[in-house]
């Protein structure tokens, strides 16, 4: 109940409301992305922070925000590349992963 107050009153989404793209997600300062690694299968996420991590593109014909990250997890050295273009609202617009995939949990695929 208090998440939903909280959520209610400062605007924070979660992953797999309507708008979000399941493995990204806004976590109000930041964009929170989940991928899994192609080679051993370890789920790997990370925050980007609005503030410093995510660029905005002055390029008046591409998207509002640009970030490009390289992941690197615990298990395996294998390097997942990480690119995401966002509208004015941090929403993905494109996304391109390389290395890996974006994770999707079974709650975030059944219809809510």
């Amino acid at each position: 109940m208090w998440q939903q107050i909280r959520e209610m009153l400062f605007g924070k989404r979660q992953a797999g409301r309507k708008g979000d793209q399941p493995g990204i997600y806004d976590a109000g300062d930041a964009i929170v992305v989940e991928v899994q690694c192609a080679r051993c299968g370890e789920v790997i996420r990370t925050r980007l922070r609005k503030s410093s991590d995510i660029q905005r593109n002055y390029d008046e014909t591409g998207p509002d925000y640009y970030v490009r990250k390289t992941l690197v997890g615990q298990q395996c050295f294998n390097r997942i590349e990480v690119e995401l273009e966002l509208d004015a609202r941090y929403r993905p617009v494109e996304t391109r992963i390389q290395g890996g995939k974006l994770r999707v949990q079974d709650d975030e695929a059944a219809p809510s």
